[in-house]
């Protein structure tokens, strides 16, 4: 199988989470997760394409993945007396990236005061900003009032382009320089594709299996089964 690179503990914890609320795999007595034979099977078999909608669409009207608790500079204090939405918030972020031309980067923070100046209420329909109980992860000042939008709706906009869309393979990101943070992003042909601005071509056959010396079985990363199945029985040795 091919090991991610990227170990971030955020995105696995994502891509669990999809995984379990679409049932394609569950969590066993022993605490272990376990491929459901049938919806598992089915999902690695499909095109790459269809594998990452079926994820996309699951993430974008799953109302148990809170977005806001996951931004990492915010902190959520559970009075009982208020609770924010995660698919309307989500889905109106969405909805402003059709906007975006093809191909075209768009600062981050660019887009985020796009969607102040067109949608500012986005989440928070009533347009009331003293209700919810939301902290500075790092200050613990409280992060109430209008003046505070863009550490709380700015953040959380922040965390969907560089978290969930990225992980999804739904934008490129971005940065101003090497080693620098990350500043801006792009749609992706899947992305476009997701948001229904355009019609993606049919996936061609994957390369075939190929039995180097060693031996060795060379595994195309679009034959997913065919890897999950291999490493059942073999060990990975490298991933190109």
């Amino acid at each position: 199988m091919r090991l991610l690179r990227d170990t971030d503990p955020e995105r696995l914890g994502f891509m669990r989470h999809l995984m379990q609320s679409t049932g394609l795999v569950h969590v066993t007595r022993a605490g272990l997760l376990r491929p459901d034979p049938g919806l598992a099977t089915d999902w690695l078999r499909s095109p790459t394409q269809q594998q990452r909608t079926k994820l996309a669409q699951a993430w974008r009207d799953d109302p148990t993945w809170n977005d806001l608790i996951h931004v990492p500079s915010l902190r959520l204090e559970d009075t009982g007396g208020w609770r924010n939405d995660p698919v309307l918030a989500r889905q109106a972020v969405l909805s402003h990236l059709p906007a975006c031309s093809s191909g075209a980067w768009y600062a981050i923070e660019g887009f985020a005061a796009a969607i102040k100046r067109r949608d500012a209420d986005f989440q928070r329909p009533d347009g009331d900003y003293t209700a919810w109980y939301i902290r500075d992860s790092l200050t613990g000042v409280y992060l109430s009032g209008f003046e505070n939008w863009e550490a709380v709706e700015g953040a959380l906009i922040r965390y969907l382009i560089v978290g969930p869309l990225a992980w999804l393979g739904l934008v490129d990101l971005g940065m101003a320089s090497v080693d620098g943070p990350l500043v801006a992003f792009r749609l992706t042909t899947p992305g476009e594709a997701f948001l229904g601005l355009r019609t993606l071509r049919p996936e061609p056959e994957p390369v075939p299996l190929t039995l180097r010396p060693g031996p060795v079985v060379a595994v195309p990363q679009a034959r997913r089964y065919d890897r999950f199945q291999l490493a059942r029985i073999a060990s990975r040795v490298r991933s190109d």
